[in-house]
Parts: structure tokens; C-alpha cells; sequence
């Protein structure tokens, strides 16, 4: 096994443990006050039926739709491909490329889908971040004012789901990001 392999297999480590840590830390459900304000309510049928269906706005100045959404996910699914690159170290490449490329995919898509459908079922779309706006539940009224928390407009609502755990974990999904991004860099 050469180096780059070896490399590869903890990094994966590191993306699996910042999988889990979602969603432990989604069963955890809010720990705080700031927590609820800023959106995330634990798992909620509630929650998930709001965000269920497509709510495309303009983002700098064009209008979203599913095209420029999936535009996001798919230069992620090229690692699969790199699987290839390694064949020559296989001992029966004509069974084991198939059946890696077919696990690889139904692993991918699986955990797609759950990185999709756990945070659509544990945080709100919108909310505003105030916690002292918890007793009255305004702080979800984002219609008459821009809210600066929630999946629409948070990008770290991830980090938010994990920090009921410890920093120790919690490092899995920074470093799952970062390892990501490091994996397409070298794939491209």
C-alpha cells in the first residue's frame, strides 16, 4: 500500500467520525437558548415538513433553481472515479472495480442523503438568532426583517448541531470539511 493510500484511509476516518458527529449530535437536540434561537429545534417532523420542499430565491442577483444547487454537490461525487486510478493495485480488477464503484456509489448517495435530510429535519429554514426573542416566537418571524440564522442563511449550521459535543469530536467535521476540499483539490 504506498503512501498516498495509507493517507486516503485516515482521512476518510476523519470524514465518517465528522458524519456521526452530525447526527449524534442531532439526536442531542439543542442545548441552549442560542441553539433554539438560531434555528435548530432536535429531529421534528414539523421542522422537516417546512423544509421538505424547494424554496429557490435570487443570491446575488440570479434566481436559484435545482441546477445551480446541484451544481454544488456534484464536483463531489468525481472521487468516486479515483478509484480507477488505483486499479493497478488490486489483486482482481475486473470484480473488484465493479463492486467498488457500485459500493462506492450507494455509500455516496447514502450519505448525501442524510446529510441533506437530518439537517432539513432538525433546523429551521429561517430564524433570527436573538434568544431573548424565545418567549413571544419571534424570533421565527423573518418576514418582516432580513434573519441571519437558519439553513438559508448560515452555513455553519452543522458546527451548531455538533456543539453539544466535545471539541475533541466536534474537530471531525472541520477537519471533514477540510479533507473534502484537500481530496478535490487533488483529484482535479
Amino acid at each position: 500500500m504506498d503512501d498516498e493510500a495509507k493517507i486516503q484511509d485516515v482521512l476518510v476516518v476523519f470524514i465518517v467520525g465528522a458524519i456521526f458527529d452530525i447526527i449524534i449530535g442531532s439526536f442531542i437536540g439543542p442545548t441552549s437558548d442560542i441553539d433554539i434561537a438560531s434555528g435548530f429545534t432536535g429531529f421534528s417532523m414539523k421542522t422537516l415538513k417546512e423544509n421538505w420542499y424547494s424554496d429557490y430565491r435570487i443570491q446575488d442577483n440570479s434566481q436559484q433553481s435545482f441546477f445551480t444547487i446541484f451544481a454544488i454537490f456534484f464536483p463531489s461525487v468525481t472521487g468516486i472515479q479515483a478509484g480507477a486510478n488505483i486499479s493497478g493495485d488490486l489483486k482482481d480488477p475486473s470484480t473488484s472495480i465493479p463492486k467498488g464503484t457500485l459500493l462506492s456509489i450507494a455509500i455516496t448517495i447514502t450519505s448525501y442523503v442524510i446529510l441533506v435530510i437530518v439537517p432539513g429535519a432538525v433546523h429551521l429554514r429561517e430564524a433570527s438568532g436573538y434568544p431573548n426573542e424565545l418567549p413571544n416566537n419571534f424570533y421565527l418571524n423573518c418576514s418582516l426583517r432580513v434573519c441571519s440564522e437558519g439553513l438559508y442563511h448560515n452555513a455553519n449550521v452543522k458546527i451548531i448541531m455538533c456543539n453539544n459535543l466535545t471539541f475533541t469530536i466536534t474537530i471531525y467535521v472541520y477537519t471533514g470539511i477540510f479533507t473534502g476540499l484537500t481530496i478535490n483539490i487533488i483529484l482535479c
